[in-house]
């Protein structure tokens, strides 16, 4: 990011863009550190003028869309919580519960921003989960690994590939959100479960980046 003082012009790269939101993409997506990069701007860039993104026009109402970026984080967390709490559910099936408005073909896109937020969720053992003994099944796979054969060449999908971490195998877990009505004793149900950890990385290990989706994902 840089702070064009004499502009009062912040440019963003990929943490806010000129249309629509951002996807926080493990295991180079962490959700904790974007929301906070974006508690950042809304304190200490309030007098801009405008914002230059990495993408789309400008933005010219720098401190109501700051907000509305933080706002949309904390609500699309709370619709994921209320999704697990309703019954255990696989990333597929918060996907379904979640982003019933948003179309099919984004759907992958969207599971890997769901799995940001379980991610924090579980390092901050508000959720517990355990991987399940069986493969995904058609349906579950083309979210979780979808075919990225129709882009235009193989550099491209290695490119997609790598942004949204489907480069690296993502198993089938099923989520559970602590204090909320399960089956039985939710430790007892999840044995498996060693709170804070994931397949795909640590949360101390996740760094920071963003990639654009443009349907507020």
């Amino acid at each position: 990011m840089y702070w064009l003082a004499s502009e009062r012009v912040l440019f963003t790269g990929d943490v806010m863009v000129g249309t629509g939101t951002v996807v926080i993409a493990p295991p180079d997506g962490e959700m904790r550190t974007y929301v906070a990069t974006l508690q950042r701007l809304r304190s200490e860039f309030a007098d801009a003028q405008s914002i230059l993104g990495g993408h789309g026009p400008a933005i010219t109402d720098p401190v109501d869309r700051i907000d509305y970026y933080i706002r949309h984080r904390a609500e699309r967390e709370q619709q994921i919580i209320d999704a697990i709490g309703e019954r255990e559910a696989t990333i597929p099936q918060i996907v379904e519960r979640v982003y019933t408005a948003t179309p099919r073909a984004l759907w992958p896109a969207a599971a890997r921003q769901v799995l940001a937020y379980l991610i924090a969720l579980e390092h901050e053992r508000r959720i517990i989960s355990r991987p399940l003994s069986r493969k995904p099944d058609k349906t579950e796979a083309a979210i979780l690994d979808p075919d990225l054969s129709k882009l235009a060449d193989i550099a491209s999908i290695a490119v997609a590939r790598a942004e949204l971490g489907y480069d690296r195998d993502l198993e089938l877990r099923e989520y559970a959100y602590v204090g909320a009505p399960v089956s039985g004793n939710a430790q007892d149900d999840f044995p498996e479960l060693i709170a804070g950890e994931h397949t795909l990385s640590s949360r101390d290990d996740l760094v920071h980046r963003e990639d654009v989706v443009d349907d507020g994902v």
